[in-house]
């Protein structure tokens, strides 16, 4: 895996495909959640892929000093496969949650972005108040048709454990930063356009974009350009 720096002002990416098939990029993000000690609180997974996906298992991990797992919705994401769609198995002793789900002969989740779960906890009553606590993807895969894993990066959550009696605040700005997706051919130069939603003033934006060296190249020459 190699990874590259980016500064951004508005910007696109160069890189050439080598001669296998291009890997998928799946991506899978746990919310933030809060709530006060002896509440549930509920947060959203949500998946975006840019290929075809036909099976996936992921482990969430949680403090169970603080956290109880209580319940899973499916998210539209898995629509049209078979029920039972995801699939929850729960160690609370160990603070583990095992996801799984399979298209069992439908059609794959195919270059799309939208919910794959609402998982809901409940906090002890017992919490401190102000503890932030991780909700963490341990582990996971992605399967392709012939059951090989897609290329996949995964984000875990905080949940923090607020004040009862404490005034609300009112909701931070959100800043979103997204690669686009592209369908090409080996030994092809692609562009990937990078585009940010924000809803505060942004000076300047740092980050990181990680890809197969086996199977992509980046031309430092043509890109990033501004």
């Amino acid at each position: 895996m190699r990874a590259i720096s980016v500064w951004l002002g508005a910007l696109c990416m160069t890189m050439t495909l080598g001669s296998r098939p291009a890997a998928a990029i799946t991506v899978v993000e746990l919310a933030d959640g809060s709530g006060d000690p002896g509440e549930r609180v509920t947060v959203n997974l949500d998946m975006t892929t840019h290929d075809d996906v036909y099976g996936l298992e992921l482990t969430l991990t949680y403090d169970q000093d603080v956290l109880a797992f209580s319940e899973l919705i499916d998210g539209d994401i898995l629509a049209d496969w078979p029920p039972p769609r995801l699939v929850a198995v729960d160690d609370p002793t160990t603070g583990s949650l095992l996801l799984q789900a399979s298209a069992a002969g439908a059609d794959p989740i195919s270059f799309t972005s939208d919910l794959l779960a609402e998982i809901s906890f409940d906090i002890a009553s017992d919490a401190t108040i102000g503890t932030e606590t991780r909700v963490e993807i341990s582990a996971y895969r992605f399967l392709d048709e012939a059951g090989g894993e897609w290329l996949s990066f995964v984000e875990g959550g905080t949940i923090t454990v607020t004040d009862p009696d404490a005034e609300p605040l009112p909701p931070l700005p959100t800043n979103r930063l997204s690669l686009g997706a592209v369908e090409t051919s080996a030994g092809e130069t692609f562009v990937l356009d990078v585009s940010l939603d924000n809803e505060s003033s942004v000076g300047l934006v740092l980050f990181d974009i990680m890809f197969d060296g086996d199977v992509m190249e980046y031309d430092a020459e043509t890109g990033p350009t501004a």
